[in-house]
């Protein structure tokens, strides 16, 4: 059960980093208003995603813990990873600060964990 847990939280971030460098793409290519629809729902998909995480690791209290806040952890670096290449793609402006902030939330969650 754990060996499948890992796989599925690794095929998940493999999904995820896919699916940065396809949303990269299309924020470069497309409209905003294009690009903001694919977003969302590849939010969904990620929400929905984590449920089946947290649903298969019920029975196990330790993987059950520990899939949420990994998961839930790379959830907000991959969401915040979002917000700040789409402000920095469409305003132009560099960023350092969101950079700064991602990292900060990252390690935060890290030492939580």
């Amino acid at each position: 059960m754990v060996i499948i847990i890992v796989i599925i939280i690794i095929v998940v971030n493999i999904i995820i980093l896919i699916i940065i460098i396809v949303v990269v793409v299309i924020m470069t290519t497309t409209s905003t208003t294009t690009a903001n629809i694919i977003i969302i729902i590849i939010i969904i998909i990620i929400i929905l995603v984590v449920v089946v995480i947290v649903v298969v690791t019920r029975g196990y209290t330790f993987m059950h813990e520990y899939a949420c806040v990994y998961v839930c952890m790379h959830i907000c670096m991959y969401v915040c990873v979002y917000v700040c290449m789409y402000v920095s793609i469409f305003t132009s402006k560099t960023s350092k600060t969101c950079d700064n902030i991602c990292i900060r939330t990252y390690v935060s969650i890290h030492l939580c964990v």
